[in-house]
């Protein structure tokens, strides 16, 4: 939490939450990003299982890129690094790449192409 607080509220917040242990309350998550909505307890379930059935309903390789383009994005060095997996993730979609799980990638058969490692 300590590493990333910071990028998702900025160095000036996290510092106040984090050298004071003051907790932020539900309003506070949501004005600062922390949180992507704010609904009533009542209505929490309802909402979570709409947005569990609008990405069950998405292509789930396109799912899987797009986190795994998140969570790389956080993590990266600037744009330039952002920009490359983007590219990255719009080639494989294009060519039908697929990622295995270990980070192996493989090609559908096309026709007059071999894959051979180098």
């Amino acid at each position: 939490m300590f590493s990333i607080l910071p990028r998702i509220i900025g160095s000036g917040r996290a510092n106040e939450f984090l050298l004071t242990g003051n907790w932020m309350n539900a309003r506070e998550a949501l004005d600062l990003g922390f949180a992507s909505r704010m609904v009533e307890k009542e209505k929490m379930m309802e909402t979570a299982l709409e947005l569990a059935l609008a990405m069950a309903g998405k292509n789930p390789p396109g799912l899987r890129m797009t986190k795994g383009a998140i969570n790389i994005n956080i993590d990266a060095g600037g744009l330039e690094a952002c920009l490359h997996m983007e590219d990255r993730n719009q080639m494989m979609l294009a060519f039908g790449i697929h990622v295995k799980p270990g980070g192996k990638e493989s090609l559908p058969h096309i026709q007059g192409l071999e894959m051979r490692a180098t």
